[in-house]
């Protein structure tokens, strides 16, 4: 295990982390994931991409495109493990979810109530304390 997560715990700042651990913990959540929240047949493979958003755009933790069927975790926005672990769990619920009318959903209701973004806020907030301590002695 990771002296630093270990000492640390979910509140370790990424800063402090190397890119091969926070690796670890987007394929450790991922994981997680899968066996306790499912797939989405109809996709197909998902991927996870870990990159840094660019300082000129709206400040997000991750996104997920329903095109390419990828995640996006924005490293230099997720500023410790627990917020890694929540972006993964908000964005793989919207890989479950059918997105078909998500747009119409948010001229409705908004971004803040929309029920697509309800449901993902919920499974993040609901799990992320369980992902950590599943995945934490494995880091």
């Amino acid at each position: 295990m990771n002296l630093i997560t270990h000492i640390l715990g979910v509140k370790t700042p990424t800063f402090f982390l190397s890119s091969r651990t926070i690796t670890k913990i987007v394929k450790l959540t991922d994981r997680w994931c899968k066996k306790n929240l499912g797939v989405n047949n109809e996709l197909g493979r998902l991927t996870i991409c870990i990159t840094d958003q660019s300082m000129w755009t709206k400040s997000c933790y991750g996104g997920y495109d329903v095109n390419s069927n990828t995640i996006y975790i924005y490293q230099n926005r997720c500023g410790n493990i627990e917020w890694i672990i929540k972006s993964i769990l908000h964005e793989y619920t919207h890989y479950l979810q059918n997105l078909s009318d998500y747009d119409s959903l948010l001229e409705t209701y908004g971004y803040d109530n929309h029920p697509h973004e309800l449901e993902a806020n919920y499974i993040m907030e609901d799990y992320y304390l369980s992902v950590w301590n599943k995945i934490k002695n494995k880091i």
